[in-house]
């Protein structure tokens, strides 16, 4: 490995400030939906990060010859300040999108607005 490719301390803090934010937000996303929602969807906060970050690694996986290791640095950058835009775009728009009390399985509008709500958080992560 040479030099130009091994991480430098401001990879690491930047990694740490990204996992902080991440988590932050998650804590944010289950007390959002405990109170706007019902409680019992605050565990979703969870499932939806996963899924994301599931998303991303699949993406990374499935397209090696983008993400090259001379890259990393300006990928890392761009992503962070993407992250950042999409958690506060993503939760102004979660905000807006009503969420009906109705019963889920007889409401077709209901279910579609948690699939919306949901894909909308899904953005960030």
């Amino acid at each position: 490995m040479s030099a130009t490719l091994s991480p430098r301390p401001l990879d690491y803090l930047g990694t740490f400030l990204v996992t902080l934010a991440t988590l932050m937000y998650q804590i944010l996303l289950t007390r959002i939906f405990s109170v706007t929602m019902w409680y019992h969807f605050a565990f979703m906060a969870i499932s939806l990060s996963m899924f994301g970050f599931t998303v991303g690694a699949m993406f990374v996986y499935l397209f090696p010859k983008r993400f090259s290791h001379e890259k990393t640095t300006a990928h890392l950058a761009i992503s962070a300040a993407a992250f950042g835009v999409a958690i506060v775009f993503s939760f102004l728009t979660q905000q807006s999108i009503p969420f009906t009390t109705v019963d889920l399985g007889t409401s077709i509008i209901a279910a579609y607005s948690i699939f919306l709500i949901y894909t909308v958080l899904a953005v960030p992560f």
